[in-house]
């Protein structure tokens, strides 16, 4: 049993999980439906985590007995728990979540008409793409936790984005939904303060869990979509085809690798193409929906930090 979180798990395929027991144990679920199984049960590793099981990927006999493991039980009434569980965000400690940038012709537009500065012009046609650190583990919320802004910005928005699992090799294990949250005004103002405008706590939300990549499915025949919900009315909504990323995966994963090496798993933001309104940005108690029928549902309050940020000043100042 999941509770409060039956309807973010969606689609067809296989859900793996990161969640916690009511005794504080953290563990791995596979999920199918509303049929749900403890991997550590199945496969002999009591109180399996994420990370040593991302780790299983690196030998492709072991991940695949594991998934096949897996699919049985989940076939088995007698395998299934009842025990409570809550999902937490799948990024576990000594993960990091990196983020792309200007991957959609939207995003491109959007750069230039709120900063005026041809480096995203430039950057979207490089043959090198723009990466750069999102988060780590501490500042990644799960679905159902909230996202903050900040008080140093009055802009701030949701891109919505597929996320790539991959592990210590850079395989691409599995595919998750991300919201890079973004103070959109603060990015505008200077390309070199995209560290601030980009990296807070609760700035990136990345769940619900991940779609293994051997799933029969092909990712980028999806749409993702986006909703910000305000006062339970639909302020803004949008949705976008991942047809029209103008990067590869393994063009994005190939220039992340000198950044990355030795880490037990990065979560790779692939970019956005949806980009609200001028007039659109977050506030306090908002509601942002972030969806892809077949690998989930990422949903996120919005809530404000406590006041540690200086005095906004005017951003030409």
């Amino acid at each position: 049993m999941i509770k409060r979180h039956d309807n973010v798990v969606t689609g067809s395929a296989v859900h793996y999980l990161r969640a916690r027991s009511e005794s504080g144990t953290t563990v791995v679920l596979a999920r199918a439906g509303q049929r749900t199984v403890v991997i550590g049960d199945v496969i002999g590793v009591p109180n399996l985590d994420m990370e040593p099981f991302i780790a299983a990927s690196l030998i492709e006999t072991s991940w695949r007995r594991i998934g096949d493991e897996v699919e049985e039980a989940l076939g088995l009434e007698d395998s299934w728990t009842e025990q409570p569980f809550e999902i937490i965000s799948p990024v576990s400690l000594g993960a990091e979540v990196w983020a792309a940038g200007v991957t959609y012709e939207r995003s491109r537009e959007a750069r230039l008409e709120e900063s005026g500065f041809d480096i995203y012009d430039r950057v979207h046609s490089a043959p090198r793409p723009e990466l750069f650190l999102k988060a780590d583990a501490a500042r990644t919320s799960g679905t159902l936790d909230p996202i903050g802004i900040r008080t140093d910005s009055s802009w701030q928005v949701p891109e919505p984005e597929i996320v790539l699992l991959l592990n210590q090799r850079l395989d691409v294990v599995g595919y998750s939904l991300g919201n890079d949250v973004t103070a959109r005004d603060i990015e505008a103002a200077n390309p070199l303060y995209l560290p601030q405008a980009k990296i807070w706590p609760n700035s990136c939300a990345i769940g619900p869990g991940f779609v293994p990549a051997t799933a029969p499915i092909d990712v980028r025949q999806f749409s993702i979509s986006c909703e910000i919900i305000r006062s339970g009315h639909v302020l803004w909504s949008d949705a976008i085809e991942f047809t029209k990323m103008v990067r590869r995966f393994d063009e994005l994963v190939s220039y992340l690798r000198p950044m990355t090496t030795g880490l037990s798993a990065v979560w790779l933001m692939t970019g956005t193409g949806l980009v609200p309104p001028d007039d659109i940005g977050l506030r306090s108690g908002d509601l942002v929906l972030v969806s892809v029928p077949e690998i989930g549902r990422l949903e996120n309050h919005v809530v404000a930090l406590p006041d540690g940020s200086p005095t906004p000043e005017p951003l030409d100042a």
